[in-house]
């Protein structure tokens, strides 16, 4: 005698798209979110980093596609690595992404300052010419960095976006900070 009965659930690829879709609902929110004052100014762009830097994570991970993070002293772009050429590849921004465009920041008055395995990187390419700096691996491996905000060219960072190997990205404000 069989068992007719069929098993009801979700798939793996059912749920990894539902947690894709949460995750650019919740960019977009972080994104759409509105302007309050000079601080919250600059909270509201450190979480829109941790945000579009996680939306491009997952988007690799989907897509089997590694992204790279490109950043400049005032701003950051998003990289893909395309053939150019017979057998040549170069990294390039995705132009044709909405969300993960090039981010001026020069007018905001933030300045960042990038550090890989805790030293200081030349962030002195500007975005016309962007060098990949972290890169967002397929399986949710990230290279380990830390993204200090300043504003007004201050010494003390408002805020720090910290990568983790694991993948996990997130944002402290200094403590010494007022």
């Amino acid at each position: 005698m069989t068992d007719t009965r069929h098993s009801r659930g979700f798939t793996l690829l059912e749920l990894v798209v539902v947690l894709f879709i949460i995750g650019i609902m919740f960019t977009f929110a972080v994104i759409a979110v509105g302007d309050g004052g000079r601080d919250r100014m600059i909270e509201q762009e450190a979480r829109r980093i941790v945000a579009l830097m996680e939306l491009a994570r997952d988007e690799g991970i989907l897509t089997a596609e590694e992204t790279a993070a490109g950043f400049s002293r005032h701003g950051y772009t998003f990289l893909r690595e395309f053939e150019v050429g017979e057998r040549t590849y170069e990294w390039l921004p995705l132009e044709g992404d909405r969300q993960l465009r090039e981010r001026n920041l020069e007018d905001l008055g933030l300045e960042l300052e990038l550090r890989l395995e805790g030293i200081a990187v030349s962030l002195d390419r500007t975005l016309d010419n962007p060098a990949p700096h972290v890169y967002l691996g397929i399986t949710g491996e990230i290279t380990p960095f830390e993204l200090h905000l300043h504003a007004d060219r201050s010494r003390r960072p408002y805020f720090i976006i910290e990568g983790q190997p694991n993948g996990r990205i997130r944002m402290t404000r200094p403590e010494d900070w007022r």
